[in-house]
């Protein structure tokens, strides 16, 4: 639904989706899926992931399947910023940590992004 209320239209809004070229995405899915688990492994959580977690959708629901099958609770947006945290230490303290499909990801999207702004006049 929310696709086909921005598809062709002249305004900014950007779907991450289609910027990346995945169906579902949140922004976690820059990431490749195991580096996420171990950023939340070495923010202290047990994170372990199952053949099932692979097939999800997103980073997101993979986790939230993890946390539940774990007893750690729901996964929240505090879940989702240490994870964050800790990714963006390690990669500002060594920029090369940072993982190609990520880059990969990244790149595309601003260009995305780049490319929205470029054809959109201000309002």
């Amino acid at each position: 639904m929310t696709r086909e209320l921005f598809a062709d239209d002249d305004s900014r809004v950007l779907m991450l989706g289609h910027a990346v070229g995945l169906e579902q995405v949140t922004i976690e899915d820059l990431i490749p899926r195991e580096l996420y688990a171990e950023a939340l492994r070495e923010c202290g959580y047990t994170v372990s992931l199952t053949a099932s977690d692979a097939k999800a959708a997103t980073n997101v629901r993979a986790m939230e399947k993890v946390f539940e099958r774990n007893g750690l609770g729901k996964f929240t947006k505090d879940h989702r910023a240490a994870a964050a945290l800790k990714l963006v230490d390690t990669w500002g303290k060594d920029p090369t940590k940072v993982p190609q499909a990520t880059r990969t990801k990244a790149a595309a999207l601003f260009a995305a992004i780049n490319e929205r702004f470029e054809r959109t006049p201000p309002a």
